[in-house]
């Protein structure tokens, strides 16, 4: 997990010194050696970023943010809580009443 504001990092079960961390820190460092660049990070840094598992993470957060970086090219519409003919099945291809009509029928 990566924290953006890099405060505040868990300290329960694979935490950066906990004893997962120092059990498989080995075969951790091996991974962490073949991620790209951009999200790489030090097990033991104060950065926000952190180890956790399912259980604890399923537990305690009851929000996920993904943030991806997409193509400058690209453009993105954020849609929340409910599944209307405006959001279903995707964008329409064009912004025209016929589009929207059948985009609106779409599964």
């Amino acid at each position: 997990m990566r924290n953006p504001w890099g405060k505040c990092e868990w300290t329960g079960q694979w935490s950066d010194y906990s004893e997962e961390i120092e059990e498989y820190k080995a075969e951790l460092m091996e991974y962490m050696r073949q991620l790209p660049e951009d999200e790489k990070f030090n097990l033991q840094d104060e950065d926000g970023t952190f180890l956790i598992d399912y259980k604890n993470f399923r537990d305690i957060y009851n929000k996920l943010f993904v943030a991806i970086d997409f193509p400058d090219e690209w453009c993105g519409i954020r849609f929340e809580s409910e599944w209307t003919s405006e959001t279903c099945g995707g964008l329409p291809l064009k912004n025209t009443e016929e589009e929207k009509k059948r985009f609106a029928k779409n599964p």
